[in-house]
């Protein structure tokens, strides 16, 4: 059988045994599970580029149920996460995203490219966690073609966990206020390593607006995450 090559991040890792990783991998080939055998024994070759987090270049043997991981070259580590259990809670809620965003040999280069570069923002804490993960939210629905119409936000609109925003009243107490949408705005356009405003006096304000896009992402998804239950704890 002929091997794949492809570099990927890996957003989920199962022990099996007492030996042995089950990882899911986010990659240029698209999303795929695989064995990384002997990757929990001390000093193999391929535990630091198996582990969660790891963006690393793969060797492969593909498979229609599990792929068996041949070689693995760590490219980044993201060690910072770990040393930041505020930072590790919300890296880990995004890895959740793409891991139910994406299907099994779903292939999207630039929802890739936007976890890499929201990791490495959030290692160098370049933008608070929460606001830095609003945008990973925003930009993420945009690439699914499930972003609501940000161009009624010229309106007086509130949230809906149906339609993301639906036009009101101006004396309507749920209305989004002109600097959430502002920001909102600024989040929707900015590229997610270039966001350089401050937010520390807004984000009592945008607490309720992450927790809503969280909302409208599991009611498009069907699903409830548990990552963010564990999130909503220390934020």
């Amino acid at each position: 059988m002929k091997t794949k090559k492809t570099r990927g991040l890996v957003i989920k890792n199962t022990p099996i045994g007492e030996h042995d990783s089950l990882l899911t991998i986010f990659s240029e080939n698209g999303k795929f599970r695989a064995v990384a055998k002997g990757a929990r024994t001390p000093r193999n070759r391929l535990s630091a580029a198996t582990r969660l987090f790891s963006w690393s270049e793969f060797v492969y043997y593909p498979s229609s149920k599990l792929a068996r991981i041949n070689e693995a070259s760590l490219i980044t580590a993201f060690d910072g996460l770990e040393e930041d259990l505020t930072a590790l809670t919300y890296a880990s809620y995004s890895l959740d995203l793409i891991n139910h965003f994406y299907e099994l040999d779903q292939v999207d280069k630039l929802a890739l490219k936007l976890i890499i570069y929201y990791l490495h923002t959030l290692e160098e804490k370049k933008s608070d966690p929460l606001v830095l993960t609003l945008s990973f939210q925003i930009k993420l629905l945009k690439l699914a073609g499930l972003l609501p119409d940000f161009n009624i936000l010229k309106d007086d609109v509130r949230f809906s966990v149906e339609e993301g925003f639906v036009k009101t009243e101006p004396s309507d107490p749920d209305r989004l206020e002109r600097e959430t949408k502002e920001i909102l705005l600024y989040l929707y356009q900015k590229p997610i390593n270039k966001l350089t405003r401050d937010f520390t006096e807004s984000i009592d304000k945008l607490r309720p607006v992450f927790f809503f896009f969280n909302s409208y992402i599991e009611k498009q998804l069907e699903k409830h995450l548990d990552s963010f239950r564990i999130l909503k704890e220390i934020i």
